[in-house]
């Protein structure tokens, strides 16, 4: 059973870091220092941010995926990797 949840780890580190892609939105967060050691990948479909990927060390830990419904958030449960 992997007892790391990647995604509240990284919630209580400093974010050292926003990279933004060229429609404008975050692509990445950096944390701790900026580089690619502790870090998040943002993924949008149609505008809406759709998955968190989380890296810990640079290594995927587990995803977190948001789920709507009505275009309101219902659901983001993390599955770890």
């Amino acid at each position: 059973v992997n007892l790391l949840r990647a995604d509240k780890y990284l919630a209580n580190q400093t974010v050292a870091k926003l990279i933004y892609n060229a429609s404008g939105k975050v692509e990445k967060v950096r944390y701790v220092t900026d580089t690619d050691t502790d870090y998040e990948v943002l993924s949008y479909t149609n505008g809406k941010l759709t998955n968190v990927a989380h890296y810990i060390g640079g290594v995927l830990k587990g995803n977190t995926s948001l789920n709507y419904i009505n275009l309101k958030l219902v659901s983001a449960p993390f599955t770890a990797v």
